[in-house]
């Protein structure tokens, strides 16, 4: 079994990587940060797994994800975990640029949507597979003021989890939404240098200081990634919203 994780150079598709290498799976780690990579990659083999690396863009339409598939043509089983997102401008729908859209939708949807494209049909010709796309609490939870793209992403995102489950369901092949949890991260930073500088921003303020005070633990979402890897486990939750360990929210199916 290989497993491919997109947003591999980022904090919580790492963690998620070298969980899946501990475990003793291959890992294909994308990004587009070369020396996060390596880094990856060194404390992957440091621990004696494999690991290696794909310098790509993910918003790029297909062209990485059609490289990825010829670069693993003698892999039957595989496991595909879309990590790669971005939180992008934190503001009114009015002051968002279209720019800003496109740009979170192409990172954290279309993305998924390639990587899947490209995939999962071996997947399903093998009769085994998985399917994780790294969603957020933000795409379930009530709407709220300033988050729109991202929020609209995620929710967008396990909407399309719920339509893949669905197609795949009896093949083998499962997929799944994970909130990862709030972690400090790369995104978690971004978040709280734009509300440090917006003060009607002070709701995100306060989250990214919880955050700092007592985040989630980015080896989490790991830990939940590889107990996908159990069928009994991943046949019961395909199409499910699931939760970190320590998240008192109960999972839930997708529709």
């Amino acid at each position: 079994m290989t497993a491919v994780v997109t947003g591999a150079s980022g904090t919580i598709g790492g963690a998620i990587a070298q969980a899946l290498a501990g475990a003793g799976h291959p890992v294909v780690a994308v990004g587009r940060d070369v020396r996060r990579l390596a880094a990856l990659r060194d404390r992957v083999e440091a621990d004696g797994g494999a690991c290696a690396t794909v310098v790509a863009d993910v918003t790029e339409p297909g062209e990485w994800a059609a490289g990825l598939a010829d670069r693993i043509a003698g892999e039957s089983r595989l496991v595909l975990v879309n990590a790669a997102g971005v939180h992008g401008a934190l503001g009114p729908v009015a002051e968002t640029p279209a720019g800003e859209w496109t740009r979170v939708f192409g990172t954290n949807l279309f993305a998924a949507v390639a990587a899947v494209r490209a995939l999962v049909p071996r997947m399903v010709a093998a009769g085994w597979g998985r399917v994780v796309n790294v969603s957020s609490a933000a795409g379930v939870a009530p709407a709220g003021p300033f988050n729109a793209p991202y929020a609209t992403s995620k929710a967008a995102l396990n909407r399309f989890t719920a339509h893949l489950a669905a197609e795949v369901a009896g093949t083998g092949v499962t997929a799944h939404a994970i909130h990862p949890g709030d972690v400090v991260s790369g995104m978690h930073g971004e978040i709280a240098r734009m509300a440090a500088a917006e003060p009607r921003l002070a709701g995100y303020r306060a989250w990214a200081e919880a955050t700092d005070a007592g985040g989630t633990d980015p080896e989490a979402a790991g830990r939940l990634v590889l107990r996908l890897l159990d069928d009994a486990y991943a046949e019961g939750h395909n199409g499910w919203f699931l939760w970190p360990d320590g998240d008192p929210r109960q999972p839930f199916r997708l529709t």
